[in-house]
């Protein structure tokens, strides 16, 4: 469901003030906010954030009061270039001659050069 969809959605059933996430991304909530104001409700924008920890991963919800930080929407659209080309490279898309990292470009020297 979009952004905006689950903002029309929540005001159908009456919210005026909704937290919204999504999984390391903040691409949809410029369009979030704009049916939040359209609809008259208080939107507290946020991400939850994929990280590594000592016995695995977890994830890390964040909020902001107004726009998220400008750095950290270019660090998570350096993220998600690095995931795509990663998903590229292992879907069989791209050969291992195309990717151009260093140490070679077998899946863990990929992955560590985006780490």
């Amino acid at each position: 469901m979009e952004p905006a969809e689950v903002v029309a959605r929540a005001r159908e059933r009456g919210v005026t003030t909704l937290a919204l996430t999504d999984h390391d991304t903040v691409a949809g909530l410029e369009h979030a906010r704009a049916e939040a104001d359209r609809r008259g409700i208080n939107l507290v924008s946020g991400i939850e954030l994929s990280c590594k920890v000592e016995r695995g991963s977890g994830h890390l919800l964040a909020y902001f009061p107004d726009a998220p930080p400008e750095a950290l929407t270019e660090r998570l659209r350096s993220m998600e270039q690095a995931r795509a080309s990663l998903n590229v490279f292992e879907g069989g898309s791209l050969s291992p001659g195309q990717l151009p990292v260093p140490g070679g470009t077998d899946r863990a020297n990929y992955q560590a050069a985006f780490e």
